[in-house]
């Protein structure tokens, strides 16, 4: 079982997420309902992977890059 089901099947009554918001949205076909939550939901992210990205070095050795 992956790990957005589980918190489906786990989250109290009433209790949304957008990760479950996005899920439940784009189940049913309604991708316009879904966008604005996912649109969220990336930028409130990119921030942290961004500082991730610069403070860790960005993870990559220069014979990949």
């Amino acid at each position: 079982m992956k790990e957005l089901p589980a918190t489906l099947l786990l989250r109290p009554i009433g209790f949304e997420t957008l990760p479950t918001e996005v899920w439940t949205a784009t189940g049913v076909s309604a991708y316009s309902e879904a966008a604005p939550a996912a649109l969220l939901l990336i930028v409130l992210a990119a921030p942290v992977v961004w500082l991730g990205v610069v403070r860790g070095g960005g993870g990559l050795t220069e014979l990949q890059r």
